[in-house]
């Protein structure tokens, strides 16, 4: 299984510099022991990924999100700085 996010959101290349909360790491090392390949998005197709997950979380944990073309403009600006 392959989920596509901005991978330097989660886990930046340099860890030292940047330390990520128990809980947040906890997930990523359940997700690394199930397969679950987590990466950079780099195209649209990404987005489509990424955002068709969101939507499925938001239907289940009952959570506003905006719409895909808003987090198009937006992702760049939380995603990188």
């Amino acid at each position: 299984m392959a989920v596509v996010l901005g991978y330097s959101t989660f886990v930046p290349a340099q860890k030292s510099c940047w330390q990520i909360s128990g809980h947040l790491a906890a997930h990523v090392r359940i997700a690394e022991r199930k397969d679950v390949v987590i990466r950079e998005a780099t195209s649209e197709a990404d987005l489509d990924v990424y955002y068709e997950l969101l939507q499925i979380t938001s239907e289940r944990d009952d959570f506003f999100i905006h719409t895909k073309d808003f987090i198009k403009r937006c992702a760049p600006v939380y995603w990188y700085g």
